[in-house]
């Protein structure tokens, strides 16, 4: 059997399979039943012990692997038109409801809250806040910001050589991401100069920049004390986010590292630009960028009023 290790995933995903990987085996070594080919008794009993601590779309994400070593041995889905396993997982969704609670998006008004339990003087908070301002209004990824917990790679993740001044802004140059994975493009995207504001996302990064330089090859939110690299890691940025959510009167629980992507793409579409934009600043190759658009209830309201007008 091909190892799911070969393929081109993105690490976050190989990480999630891995996960999936392990729970779907040590379930089938538990109750004795072979992992490939599946049989309806065993995917169905799946089912039934997933659904006692797990969420409906989770569900589905850990029925993944079992698609995927079948596909891997040469094999069909035992998932694919089987009405006995559809009706076991519409039990499921009956039962548990197919609700789902995304992160809230992060707001400008949000990010000054933030700013305000920051030291800007300190190397960590200054590229915390460069790392903030550029995710917010390029839309970006967490894999886009961050290296993965497996280790840093130039040709992957982002170097202080991909930012570069330009008129009224600065380009940013993503070389891998989720839709990006065998270095067919690189990816151009710009972030505004706002002199004088204290949402400057160019303002910051030069500020972080330049209070710990750092070799252009290196990783861009990370300083050096003494000959010791220190990153700027998702979890660490994660951490440091929740805590100024906290202080801010916010829950920490409801935001995450997506809470950027989503503000800004929403920020974005409030402001008036043409979803076409959004769609290509933000790298998304469907048009389930409509998902992560938050649109204000003034928003909503010019819809009513559109119609109540012409009436």
């Amino acid at each position: 059997m091909t190892s799911l290790r070969s393929k081109t995933y993105p690490e976050s995903t190989k990480s999630t399979y891995r996960t999936h990987l392990r729970a779907y085996l040590s379930f089938c070594l538990a109750f004795g039943y072979s992992p490939v080919p599946a049989s309806q008794q065993a995917v169905a009993t799946y089912i039934a012990l997933l659904s006692q601590s797990l969420k409906f779309q989770s569900i589905k994400q850990y029925l993944n692997i079992i698609r995927l070593l079948h596909l891997e041995a040469g094999l069909p889905n035992p998932l694919s038109d089987n009405w006995y396993l559809k009706s076991v997982l519409r039990g499921a969704r009956r039962e548990l409801g197919d609700s789902q609670t995304p992160k809230l998006p992060i707001t400008p008004d949000i990010l000054r809250s933030i700013l305000k339990h920051l030291n800007l003087q300190a190397p960590a908070d200054a590229l915390f806040w460069a790392a903030t301002l550029t995710g917010f209004f390029a839309f970006l990824r967490k894999s886009n910001l961050f290296p993965p917990s497996s280790g840093f790679d130039p040709e992957k993740h982002l170097i202080r050589s991909d930012f570069s001044i330009i008129p009224n802004g600065m380009t940013v140059q993503i070389k891998w991401s989720k839709t990006i994975q065998c270095r067919q493009r690189v990816l151009q995207v710009v972030i505004p100069s706002i002199p004088g504001h204290p949402l400057c996302p160019v303002s910051a990064v030069l500020s972080a920049f330049s209070l710990a330089p750092n070799l252009p090859g290196d990783p861009a939110f990370s300083f050096r004390v003494g000959p010791v690299l220190s990153q700027i890691s998702y979890h660490r940025f994660l951490s440091r986010l929740r805590s100024c959510l906290e202080a801010s009167g916010l829950s920490p629980s409801a935001y995450a590292g997506h809470s950027l992507r989503r503000g800004g793409a929403s920020w974005a579409f409030r402001c008036g630009t043409p979803g076409e934009f959004i769609k290509i600043q933000g790298d998304w190759k469907s048009e389930v960028y409509h998902r992560y658009l938050e649109l204000s209830t003034e928003s909503k309201a010019l819809v009513a009023l559109h119609m109540s007008k012409n009436l």
